[in-house]
């Protein structure tokens, strides 16, 4: 067996494509059907236009990065944009969810593993974008 060592450029390439494959259930269960998954997934109701408007925005901008880090991934003069991209909704969301546990409590394990596996791909995107730029 040969081993191969991945580029810094293979390793973003795969981490865009890998953050959209894992996102798109994600934006779905938040978006097409918000009345039950959420409902089932949490335990809240969605009744009102207004939850479901919000929650579709949500599916709307999280099907969108999906899309512009799968362009990033196969267009080169993209790649960094969609890294940043990558980075500032992973770690925004993660920070998000930290501050809610520190205020509110833990969460269910599913919101608990959606902060670490947002923390750790933001920071590896983070990683991946210094060692481009040879800061690290």
């Amino acid at each position: 067996l040969k081993y191969h060592k991945m580029t810094n450029e293979q390793l973003q390439k795969s981490l865009l494509i890998f953050a959209g494959i894992v996102l798109i259930p994600v934006a779905i269960s938040y978006g097409v059907v918000p009345e039950k998954t959420l409902t089932g997934l949490y335990g809240f109701p969605v009744d009102t236009v207004n939850l479901t408007n919000i929650f579709r925005a949500q599916m709307g901008l999280c099907l969108g990065h999906t899309l512009f880090w799968f362009l990033g991934a196969f267009k080169p003069n993209l790649r960094r944009p969609a890294m940043y991209s990558l980075v500032v909704l992973m770690l925004g969301l993660a920070a998000g969810r930290a501050l809610s546990s520190m205020i509110d409590g833990i969460p269910e394990w599913g919101l608990t593993a959606s902060l670490i596996a947002e923390l750790i791909m933001g920071l590896l995107g983070l990683i991946l974008i210094m060692r481009e730029n040879k800061t690290l």
